[in-house]
This record gives C-alpha cells, sequence and structure tokens, in this order.
C-alpha cells in the first residue's frame, strides 16, 4: 500500500487470496482488488477480494462468475454505491494473435449490504474470437 499524497510505499500486504491481482477500486475504509489467478498458460477461478484500509488485512475473497477479471470501478447509480466487475474470460494467445476462449461476464455488486448482493450477467463468445462479446450484449 501507498499513501497516496507522498507516494511513499506503507506496507506490503502479504495473503494466500492474493493471486495474480489485475484491478482495484475502492470507496471509504474498503479496497477492492480483482484477482486474475493466470498460471502463465491458463486461468484459474478468479475472484475479488476485499482489504479493510485501516487495518490493512483481507476481509474476504469472493469468486468471479467467470475466469479474468480485469477490471473493476466503484460508480454511483440510482442512489446506490456499486462494484462494476469485468470477467473477460480467458484468452488462448498463439503466434497468430490473442483470442478469446471462453465467455467473459459483467457483474454488479451491491456493496452496501453484508454479504454482497451481486448480479451476473454473461458476456457470450462470438464467432470472430480475436473479438470479445458482441455489442448487443453491453446493453444490461
Amino acid at each position: 500500500m501507498f499513501d497516496r499524497e507522498s507516494g511513499e510505499r506503507i506496507t506490503e500486504i502479504e495473503d494466500d487470496a492474493l493471486d495474480y491481482p489485475s484491478g482495484i477500486g475502492g470507496v471509504g475504509d474498503r479496497i477492492f482488488v480483482s484477482q486474475g489467478a493466470f498460471r502463465g498458460s491458463a486461468y484459474e477461478e478468479g475472484s475479488v477480494v476485499e482489504i479493510n484500509r485501516s487495518t490493512r488485512t483481507v476481509e474476504t475473497r469472493t469468486p468471479t462468475s467467470a475466469k479474468n477479471p480485469q477490471f473493476l470501478s466503484v460508480i454511483n447509480f440510482e442512489e446506490k454505491t456499486w462494484l462494476a466487475v469485468v470477467n473477460s474470460g480467458e484468452f488462448d494467445v498463439t503466434e497468430s494473435g490473442a483470442f478469446v476462449k471462453t465467455a467473459g461476464s459483467l457483474e454488479l455488486w451491491d456493496i452496501a449490504v453484508d454479504p454482497v448482493a451481486r448480479e451476473s450477467f454473461e458476456l457470450p463468445l462470438v464467432e470472430d474470437r480475436r473479438i470479445g462479446s458482441p455489442a448487443e450484449a453491453h446493453q444490461v
């Protein structure tokens, strides 16, 4: 963790739940970090870890609905605070390029309730595996 003002490192958090972190967002004392769980040639089950900013400890680890959670963002919508999680799915990288291997998903988490309430929307595969899901799939 780093001090936002000075950029100085405050501490390092070591926990087995931290597994190939790729996205971060936060609100108040809560920090959310997406875990891609990449193993060099494949992705294991992805998750989002919640870290308590004050105690600097991992509070929860929640599996995602699809593999490879690459991006997350805290958003305010309809007078609620949500965590949006984008799970890209697995990729195959070959000499010909990168190709989408499994479906992804978009998750919306209501982080005001405990445990977190969430809804998941699948982002289906398309015929051309060089691109992600079709634009129609993003209309949630």
